[in-house]
């Protein structure tokens, strides 16, 4: 929980360096929180109508409360493996892409709705592969080990 709240300390800083566990501990626990509201809403969608919608919508709140942290500590990580924050491009700029092509696809009339999908069917499929790649590329950057010694972006978080 510690390294949890570390990244909430820091929570919109996006300079210096973050430990691998920084990083991956606050990834978990967001996914768990995420399950546990998600669970909940679940549960409690039979209540009244507000509470219901209230319920429902929690984890979506909770996602929003802590995109500005998540994409913090994600820079900070790229910057322990001696790597730009810019990085994160290499897969929010095709998820980007993919979600506003398909909600043309979705915001279409009905009868023109499978057309327009048939004919951008290769286009989709390269978004979702780019996607996919830049998930991959992420990840592994996020698994790497620290740069030893002090870099551009400061000081080894493990030596200090």
């Amino acid at each position: 929980m510690e390294w949890y709240l570390m990244v909430w300390k820091k929570f919109a800083v996006f300079s210096g360096r973050s430990r691998r566990k920084e990083f991956w501990m606050f990834a978990l626990i967001n996914t768990l929180i995420g399950l546990v509201l998600s669970i909940v809403g679940n549960v409690l969608k039979e209540g009244s109508a507000t509470t219901a919608l209230f319920f429902f919508r929690l984890p979506l709140i909770y996602s929003v409360a802590v995109i500005i942290p998540y994409y913090a500590v994600q820079v900070r990580r790229l910057h322990d493996t001696g790597r730009s924050g810019w990085w994160i491009l290499s897969y929010l700029a095709p998820c980007a892409v993919l979600g506003i092509v398909l909600l043309g696809i979705i915001g279409s009339s009905a009868g023109e709705s499978s057309y327009m999908f048939e004919s951008h069917l290769v286009e989709l499929a390269v978004l979702i592969v780019s996607v996919l790649v830049g998930f991959v590329i992420c990840i592994v950057f996020m698994a790497q080990d620290s740069v030893p010694g002090t870099n551009k972006y400061g000081p080894n978080p493990k030596s200090v």
